[in-house]
């Protein structure tokens, strides 16, 4: 069976001129568009703590989406230091291990900023 060529699309580089009118049109058309799923990945409510801090009685939290690859995102109504480890609780399941801060930011949704969300990546330990 003969193999069919790759198609020129994924074999060709094309230029662009970023100035012709046509794209700057669409460019303003898109630039306000974001990229958001959050709504359709599962979440789990968890409880946060320090571990640097054994009196430390943690804030809520929810995980978003599926842990990947020993990585979670977390969305907290605190911000977290990166490199700050954080030993997590899961409702219902106990604890859930302890996991290394990557970085952690301000939501970027409305309503993250209204409600003083904060997202964290953090990875887990061994």
């Amino acid at each position: 069976m003969k193999e069919k060529p790759p198609s020129d699309i994924y074999t060709k580089s094309v230029e662009v001129d970023f100035d012709d009118p046509r794209i700057q049109e669409l460019l303003r058309k898109t630039e306000s568009l974001r990229l958001d799923q959050r709504g359709q990945l599962a979440t789990r409510a968890a409880l946060v703590r320090r571990a640097a801090d054994p009196h430390d009685p943690g804030v809520g939290a929810t995980q978003i989406g599926p842990e990947t690859a020993g990585r979670i995102i977390l969305a907290a109504e605190q911000m977290f230091a990166p490199g700050e480890d954080l030993v997590l609780h899961f409702r219902g399941e106990g604890r859930g291990g302890i996991y290394r801060v990557e970085t952690s930011r301000p939501g970027r949704r409305q309503e993250d900023a209204a409600q003083h969300i904060f997202i964290t990546y953090a990875l887990r330990q061994a």
